[in-house]
């Protein structure tokens, strides 16, 4: 039992020495640069992608050059 009591003592010491890990600083991100308004000039319709659009009503492209059709 003393072997004991003297093992959990010793873990506790150890435990109490090392202290907390340093908290990691957090860097501020990058900013992105997101559209604030979409401009429509014309209706879109017909196929687009090999699709038929039933209610088109936006068309965006991302930073990548994907384009995006919202069909309702």
């Amino acid at each position: 039992m003393g072997r004991l009591l003297q093992q959990l003592v010793l873990g506790l010491v150890f435990l109490a020495s090392c202290g907390r890990p340093p908290k990691p600083e957090l860097q501020p991100a990058e900013s992105t640069k997101v559209p604030v308004a979409l401009l429509v000039e014309q209706e879109i319709s017909g196929r687009v992608l090999g699709k038929s659009l039933l209610r088109p009503f936006g068309l965006a492209i991302d930073a990548r050059g994907a384009v995006y059709v919202c069909d309702a």
